[in-house]
C-alpha cells in the first residue's frame, strides 16, 4: 500500500495537482501485474480518479515501466531507470529516497514528459505468520534466505523485522535462479517460496519449489507444490508431513530388512529339515 508521495511542480512546467499526478501513474501503471504497480492503481482508484488505457506500454525489467498517458510519455521505476531517462538523482532527491528506503519502503520514481515529477513510498505488507513461520523453519534446523529486487537498505530493513539474516537485494528477475543454484553449488537442498512471474524460473531449478496458491498461474505451475490456502503455516505443515512420511518408510525399511532377515533363514531352514525327513 501507498504510505507517502511527494510531488514536485516546477517552474516552467504544467502545475500536477494529486489527481493528476494518480491518474498519470496510475493509468500507466495499470498495464503492469507487478505487486507495486496494482498498489499505486489501487491508490488511483481509491482516490476516484479515471484511469486511462496506457499506449506503447513496455515493462523493463529491475527497471520499470514506460508508456504513452493522454500525450504524456511516462517512465516509473527506480534509480536505473532515471539513469535510463538519461535524468540524474538529485542529493534533495537521493535523501527523500533513503528516508524512504530506511523504513522498509519501496519508493518509485515517476518521470513524466522527460521530468522527475513525483516519488510514491510502497510499503509491502508483511504477512502477520511470516516472523514466526521463519523463526519456526530456524528452529527446525533450516536456514533462511530473503531473495528481493528490493535495494540493499529496504531489504535489510525487512529481514531484519522478520529475523532474516542472509540477503539477496537488488536481484534481478532473471537472475532469482542463478541465486538458487548459487545455494545448491554450495551444497543446499533448497526450497524456493514464490508467487509471482518472475518467481517461476527459480521455483523450476529449486530441488522444492512451493508456490503460494493466491499467486501467478505460471507460478503454480512452475512448483511441485502449492499452498492452496495461501497461508505460510502450511509450509511448516508440509515440511513435518514429509519428514514424518520419510521417517515412516525409514521404519518400514528396517522392519522389511529384519524380517527377512529372519524368515528367509528360518524358512530355509525347515525347508532343508523337511526334506531330510523325507
Amino acid at each position: 500500500s501507498i504510505t507517502d508521495f511527494e510531488i514536485f511542480n516546477k517552474k516552467g512546467y504544467e502545475n500536477l495537482s494529486e489527481d493528476d499526478f494518480f491518474k498519470l501513474i496510475g493509468s500507466a501503471e495499470s498495464g503492469s501485474e507487478h505487486p507495486l504497480a496494482r498498489a499505486i492503481v489501487r491508490f488511483a482508484e481509491d482516490q476516484r480518479v479515471a484511469i486511462s488505457p496506457p499506449i506503447d506500454f513496455e515493462s523493463h525489467s529491475g527497471l520499470g515501466i514506460s508508456c504513452t498517458v493522454e500525450n504524456h510519455k511516462i517512465s516509473i521505476g527506480n534509480r536505473n531507470m532515471v539513469e535510463q531517462n538519461n535524468l540524474k538523482v538529485s542529493s534533495k532527491l537521493e535523501n527523500l529516497l533513503v528516508q524512504y528506503e530506511s523504513l522498509g519502503k519501496t519508493a518509485i520514481i515517476a518521470i513524466i514528459d522527460d521530468q522527475i515529477r513525483g516519488v510514491v513510498a510502497v510499503s509491502d505488507v508483511v504477512r502477520e505468520e511470516a516472523e514466526t513461520v521463519i523463526s519456526r523453519l530456524q528452529g527446525m534446523g533450516i536456514r533462511v534466505w530473503m531473495i528481493t529486487g528490493d535495494n540493499k537498505l529496504t531489504a535489510q530493513v525487512i529481514g531484519d523485522s522478520l529475523g532474516i539474516k542472509d540477503i539477496f537485494a537488488e536481484v534481478l528477475p532473471q537472475f532469482k535462479k542463478d541465486k538458487v543454484q548459487e545455494l545448491q553449488q554450495q551444497g543446499f537442498v533448497v526450497a524456493m517460496i514464490g508467487d509471482g512471474i518472475n518467481d517461476s524460473p527459480a521455483l523450476t531449478q529449486a530441488d522444492v519449489g512451493i508456490a503460494i496458491g493466491a499467486g501467478t498461474d505460471i507460478a503454480r505451475k512452475s512448483a511441485s507444490i502449492v499452498l492452496m490456502r495461501s497461508n505460510l503455516w502450511d509450509i511448516l505443515l508440509g515440511i513435518d508431513l514429509s519428514r514424518k512420511t520419510y521417517r515412516r518408510i525409514k521404519i518400514n525399511f528396517v522392519w522389511a530388512f529384519l524380517y527377512n532377515i529372519i524368515a528367509i533363514p528360518v524358512s530355509y531352514t525347515h525347508l532343508r529339515a523337511h526334506e531330510t525327513g523325507r
